[in-house]
């Protein structure tokens, strides 16, 4: 049996679990192929909202589209059809935005307060963030751990890949970072956040900070930490598989 756990919902501090098992072979689903991706950088293909909460105009992206990331740069080997892209920033009367966007979603754990407070569950953070050739726009995952009364008791963060990262080359490349859930964390909220720094006036209005495979598991006591590399976004979700006998498909 794979366990699924499916984190939709908004953003905000919900008291009742939101962790649901499903039975299932695998991780995907049919439900992966059922949200639209944008085709070019003006198109509106907001990540779903049963999800993520969204500030700003991040959106999926075709590969196939030949925005940013493609087909053939590096990235995921088993990447499905979309990434994530933060927009186009122009705005009416040719303004331009901040050009930081940020989707989060937030995560019940009280089901497993028992091994987490016996320090007996550990974790692996991983994804894959980059951008566009020289330009320094970028992408990073940062995890906050909260206690029962929402204080954040820890913080978790991969990436931002510069430029140099990728050696001024279009691409998405593997971050991850592993550890043990600390005592009496009950929540935890996953932000993916992406940032415009390029200057418009050279580059244009775009935000070229890409994210793809975004992955938090949780692995059962006794089990080492890790995490396979072929999470993937199927128009608009993003699923994990474990190598563990329960899989925890954290619903990205």
């Amino acid at each position: 049996m794979n366990v699924s756990i499916d984190i939709g919902g908004p953003a905000t501090p919900q008291i009742t679990s939101t962790l649901v098992p499903v039975e299932g072979s695998n991780a995907d689903n049919g439900d992966a192929e059922s949200i639209q991706c944008a085709t070019n950088a003006d198109d509106t293909a907001p990540p779903p909202g049963d999800k993520w909460t969204v500030q700003g105009k991040i959106n999926q992206v075709f590969y196939s589209a030949n925005l940013d990331q493609t087909l053939q740069t590096p990235g995921p080997q088993d990447r499905g059809y979309c990434y994530y892209f933060g927009g186009n920033g122009e705005q009416m009367g040719g303004q331009v935005d901040s050009g930081i966007c940020n989707m989060s979603q937030f995560i019940n754990l009280t089901a497993y307060s028992m091994h987490i407070d016996g320090q007996s569950l550990s974790f692996t953070l991983s994804a894959y963030l980059g951008g566009v050739d020289a330009q320094e726009d970028n992408a990073l995952v940062s995890v906050d751990f909260m206690d029962n009364d929402y204080n954040i008791i820890d913080n978790q963060q991969i990436g931002p890949v510069s430029a140099s990262d990728r050696n001024f080359q279009t691409s998405l490349i593997y971050r991850e970072t592993v550890g043990t859930i600390k005592v009496l964390t009950r929540y935890i909220n996953v932000y993916l956040i992406l940032t415009r720094t390029s200057d418009v006036t050279i580059y244009g209005t775009n935000n070229d900070g890409n994210a793809d495979a975004l992955s938090f598991i949780i692995n059962p006591p006794g089990e080492s930490t890790r995490a396979w590399s072929t999470g993937d976004v199927r128009q608009g979700e993003i699923f994990f598989r474990s190598p563990l006998v329960r899989t925890f498909a954290l619903g990205f």
